[in-house]
């Protein structure tokens, strides 16, 4: 369990290096990556709860879950950067691209 908390603490610095990061999208892609990088909301909102010590996700969680998201996908519109998670009716997804950016910045954050 420490080895994944230090991969998800070196993948929530990378985030806030580039200055795209906030807890509930660091808890989303979290919980993205535990499910393959795919998967509905009410799965995201129910595994971020899990994590936090519940057991399913209240729909106030969904809500804001889904809130920071949209926030967060606006904001990196904005500022032109690439979408890194996507939104469709089947559910929120990592981006190739985010995959290749989180192992790129676990490369560097673990480099000896």
């Amino acid at each position: 369990m420490t080895e994944t908390n230090e991969i998800a603490a070196a993948r929530h610095r990378r985030l806030v290096s580039q200055g795209l990061a906030s807890p509930l999208i660091g808890e989303i892609v979290e919980a993205l990556l535990a499910s393959g990088g795919v998967a509905s909301a009410g799965v995201v909102a129910d595994t971020v709860a899990r994590r936090r010590g519940g057991q399913r996700a209240s729909p106030a969680l969904i809500a804001e879950l889904a809130m920071a998201l949209d926030l967060h996908r606006g904001y990196a519109a904005q500022l032109r950067l690439p979408e890194m998670i996507t939104v469709s009716a089947k559910g929120w997804a990592l981006t190739d691209r985010a995959h290749m950016f989180l192992r790129r910045g676990l490369r560097s954050q673990f480099r000896c």
